[in-house]
């Protein structure tokens, strides 16, 4: 762009003030016409704004829809398999805890059988407090055995047997655990004239020493394993 004679300081360098008044008008006027042109910065930014939610609910339209049908077949899904009775054999109201006044159909129902329980209502009425502490009270529980000639250890009732061995006996083993269970046992074998007495064990225990243990003082402690396959015995303490 060519600017007027009167202000071309290229071709003419003379700095009159009068050429200098009217070059400076000229740049104003410039200024002025520039700044005409210029966008609102905040029209611009807003226009920009709904032309981007404008793309956006274009692109998201599309998939708001699918997820609806999604849900909706997922829906008619769960509608017929309810239908054909598909949810029966689940644990349900109707097919499993609708009778829990019925203690044995209950049981059955959630697949039970003829689990023991700790007493009538334990199950029942979830009353686990009652089946720990019967559990506590039967691994905790010490069996007193009188000691006749043949004492009988049942670990169905204790694992914890005292002995006061005043004669010879016979020790035999009355409902031993599963093949695929482990049980420690301890017996406490004690009397005035304990070392001069004689105690049979079972043939199927292997003992540490490979023998059975001497007895010895008035106080003295076997100790039993149950391996899952064997028997294994050791002396504990003794005095």
């Amino acid at each position: 762009m060519s600017l007027p004679p009167e202000i071309d300081f290229a071709a003419d360098r003379a700095a009159t003030p009068a050429r200098m008044n009217r070059a400076m008008g000229y740049l104003l006027a410039r200024l002025r016409a520039l700044e005409a042109l210029q966008p609102d910065l905040a029209a611009v930014i807003n226009e920009l704004r709904t032309i981007g939610f404008e793309r956006l609910t274009d692109a998201l339209q599309p998939i708001f829809a699918q997820v609806l049908a999604v849900e909706a077949e997922v829906r008619a899904l769960e509608d017929r398999l309810r239908e054909e009775g598909a949810f029966d054999p689940l644990l349900v109201k109707d097919a499993n805890l609708a009778d829990l006044s019925d203690v044995a159909a209950a049981r059955d129902n959630l697949g039970l059988g003829s689990a023991a329980l700790a007493a009538t209502s334990d199950f029942a009425n979830a009353d686990l407090s009652n089946v720990a502490a019967d559990l506590r009270a039967h691994l905790g529980s010490v069996s007193l055995l009188s000691a006749p000639a043949t004492s009988a250890l049942d670990f169905a009732k204790a694992q914890v047997f005292r002995i006061n061995v005043a004669t010879d006996i016979t020790i035999t083993f009355a409902n031993p655990p599963a093949a695929d269970r482990a049980l420690t046992a301890v017996v406490h074998l004690s009397g005035a004239s304990l070392a001069s007495r004689m105690i049979s064990w079972p043939a199927a225990v292997t003992w540490s020493n490979g023998t059975a243990p001497l007895l010895e003082g008035t106080d003295m402690c076997i100790v039993l394993f149950w391996t899952g396959a064997k028997w294994l015995g050791t002396t504990g303490p003794k005095a």
